[in-house]
């Protein structure tokens, strides 16, 4: 909803971000941490433009990998916004909701404006298009949760950590999920789920 009213500004693939905003930081870490890359300044690269991170960490490099894929515009962005309504659907799936329930649930979750209480994709898609991480690491949660219901153990660590990793705020569920996971597979003696999923959240 939130693209198409504005589709305007994104004739070029890319909206300009206002200044004084985190966002502007981290589009611009991920372009000098990516110019880094490309000179093979691997110091540089891993240390992240600055010796303490003040800001979310992971969000820069996810600018940078995007940056390498797309180019210079926000079209990873957008693609993200296309599968966001439909990675939920899968998570209502997964959680044995009625597909008619979950396909409502959608429409209403696309269709209504609610901002700040995260029943509106309209408050993602905001989110997204001035580069704050909330956007991103829920999108990331919504994968390791359909990865996890499809024992993909070692895929679903691995996107548990990206969701910390771009936004600290989520340790807590990793923390509980490897928790469950150690009480589960130690119980049944399953070392390999145990140590695939440990590798994964990582």
């Amino acid at each position: 909803i939130y693209i198409y009213y504005n589709r305007e500004v994104f004739q070029y693939g890319y909206m300009p971000l206002m200044g004084g905003m985190d966002g502007l930081t981290h589009e611009g870490y991920g372009r000098i941490i990516a110019n880094h890359l490309i000179n093979f300044n691997f110091i540089e690269f891993f240390r992240g433009n600055e010796n303490i991170f003040y800001f979310m960490p992971g969000l820069r490099y996810f600018s940078t990998f995007e940056k390498f894929i797309f180019g210079n515009n926000f079209n990873g962005i957008l693609l993200i916004l296309i599968f966001f309504p439909i990675s939920l659907y899968f998570v209502l799936i997964k959680l044995k909701f009625n597909k008619r329930f979950c396909m409502l649930f959608i429409i209403l979750f696309v269709l209504l404006k609610i901002p700040y209480v995260g029943f509106s994709y309209d408050h993602f898609a905001r989110g997204a298009l001035t580069f704050y991480p909330e956007t991103f690491s829920t999108f990331f949660f919504f994968i390791f949760i359909i990865l996890m219901f499809n024992k993909k153990y070692f895929l679903s660590g691995i996107f548990c950590s990206l969701m910390v990793f771009i936004r600290p705020n989520y340790f807590p569920i990793l923390f509980i999920y490897f928790l469950y996971n150690c009480y589960l597979f130690l119980k049944f003696n399953d070392y390999k789920k145990l140590f695939f999923t440990t590798l994964g959240l990582a």
